[in-house]
């Protein structure tokens, strides 16, 4: 199936999507799983379903909790590049990660981080 004409349901931009064909390998997939799947005529451009996920992902970590989002996190990798608003934000030219990044690494580095979504040591 040839998926180059698809249009983004909330922009109408148009937009390349391989779920159909290789879902595993659409772009889609880098993406957090934080919104609930629905049929094709829903399918959103790669810049709304980041500013989706942006807005999402911190309640849905919340309501899941540390161990469902834990168990999410390490079916995505931090090998490849973050990704801005996702995985860090920009402040006064650092760079500063997203517990949902901390989540992906699968441990706390120890470093006292501001979004670091560990527990503290004896709490």
């Amino acid at each position: 199936m040839d998926n180059s004409n698809a249009a983004c349901s909330h922009c109408g931009d148009a937009f390349v999507c391989d779920a159909a064909d290789r879902p595993s390998e659409c772009w889609c997939q880098s993406y957090p799983a934080v919104l609930p799947l629905e049929d094709k005529a829903a399918c959103l451009c790669a810049k709304c379903l980041k500013l989706r996920v942006v807005d999402a992902l911190p309640d849905y970590l919340k309501s899941i909790g540390h161990e469902k989002s834990l168990a999410l996190a390490e079916h995505y990798s931090i090998d490849g590049k973050p990704e801005e608003g996702i995985d860090y934000q920009m402040e006064d030219g650092l760079l500063v990660f997203s517990a949902w990044y901390h989540l992906k690494r699968g441990n706390c580095c120890g470093n006292g981080c501001r979004h670091c979504p560990y527990p503290k040591e004896g709490s």
